[in-house]
């Protein structure tokens, strides 16, 4: 079957005008027929699309891509697929959504460049299922009794080739890339291998 959505995603607009809570559960299948779910509850703010690009294609949620950034969101949060199907979902939904290819490949070279990125034992260790015992209990985690100052949370990332320039280069590198990809029909591999291989001498 052919890549799709099921149901509409059904938000709600957080006070704080920046993040959406989902209200009911929005689901995605890939090409492949494997199946990208986000849980009612769920609250995304569009940042896995980097804000610095954020000028030139647009905000998270004001385009077509709107249900493609949520599915990217949950997932560059969750981290239980690799970065990089996590990113290539993220054009495959925008298809379905109906953004036109070229422009899918302008986002989709932004989160691939400049997006984040995991280790993959960071993706097998959230999806093991190691039982209750393991876990905190359900509810929320209560943390006001602490002081935030000894409170550490670390998640190894991945750097990406984008952040090995200021934003000034940043800026205009993509500016001068979205140019390319509109005018020339790179496939999404190119693309791959363009955002992979976009980065400073000094990051080498």
């Amino acid at each position: 079957m052919a890549a799709r959505f099921e149901g509409k995603p059904q938000v709600e607009w957080l006070g704080d005008g920046r993040n959406v809570k989902l209200l009911a559960d929005i689901i995605f299948f890939d090409p492949a027929e494997t199946r990208w779910a986000v849980p009612a509850g769920a609250v995304v703010d569009g940042a896995s699309i980097p804000k610095i690009l954020w000028p030139i294609v647009g905000g998270p949620f004001e385009g077509q891509y709107r249900d493609a950034s949520i599915i990217h969101d949950w997932y560059c949060d969750k981290r239980t697929r690799t970065w990089q199907a996590t990113h290539r979902v993220f054009y495959d939904a925008m298809l379905v959504s109906g953004v036109r290819d070229r422009k899918a490949k302008v986002m989709y070279f932004a989160v691939r460049w400049r997006g984040p990125r995991w280790e993959e034992r960071i993706t097998i260790n959230t999806n093991l299922d190691v039982g209750i015992k393991f876990n905190f209990p359900g509810g929320p985690i209560q943390t006001s009794t602490f002081d935030k100052d000894d409170i550490t949370i670390t998640i190894k990332n991945v750097s990406n080739p984008g952040e090995s320039f200021a934003e000034a280069q940043q800026f205009k590198i993509f500016s001068d890339i979205k140019e390319k990809i509109e005018y020339n029909d790179y496939s999404v591999d190119e693309i791959d291998a363009l955002a992979d291989g976009l980065k400073s001498d000094s990051s080498a």
